[in-house]
């Protein structure tokens, strides 16, 4: 009895630690889209960045940005550890995701494999170290190690979509 007794102040005390140790959980909207989206500083390095220690596009994306391309109600949610969407305010609305992959720089070739595709492609030699269009919506650049993708195939807003596909790509480039 004494033992189950210590076990249980032991955990106890345990869960108390770890309660008292958490950061208090922002609001649903914020923690969806990071401090960027919030309009807070950007948070510690080690925190904004994905496991291979690439920026995660949520820290690089504004609520200004969110503003512009959907108006109010535009909004930002994180959608996985390397992906990140500006959202349509309406319910079935649709989205611009931006995506950070880790790039073998060995690989990579400013869109002439794309190029035997797609016949629209059309190469952005200024856009970071490089880019190039497709689908008529979407653009891929590469940055240092990285390969940043901005797809707007889905959507919806007011500007055509391979025009905000640059845009939000100049921006993303210009804050990594």
């Amino acid at each position: 009895m004494l033992r189950a007794r210590s076990v249980v102040t032991l955990a106890a005390a345990l869960a108390l630690l770890v309660v008292s140790c958490s950061k208090p959980a922002p609001p649903a909207d914020e923690a969806a889209a990071g401090p960027a989206a919030a309009g807070q500083q950007p948070p510690a390095a080690s925190e904004a960045k994905t496991d291979e220690g690439l920026p995660h596009p949520c820290t690089l994306i504004t609520r200004q940005d969110a503003l512009d391309f959907y108006g109010e109600g535009g909004k930002i949610e994180r959608n996985s550890v390397d992906s990140c969407d500006i959202q349509s305010p309406k319910l079935a609305g649709g989205s611009i995701e931006v995506k950070i992959e880790p790039l073998d720089v060995d690989t990579w070739d400013g869109g002439a494999m794309m190029k035997q595709f797609d016949k629209s492609v059309e190469s952005l030699p200024s856009l970071a170290e490089g880019g190039y269009t497709y689908m008529n919506a979407c653009v891929v650049f590469r940055k240092g190690k990285a390969s940043v993708s901005v797809i707007a195939t889905a959507y919806d807003g007011p500007k055509p979509k391979l025009e905000a596909a640059k845009l939000l790509a100049e921006r993303v480039a210009s804050r990594m």
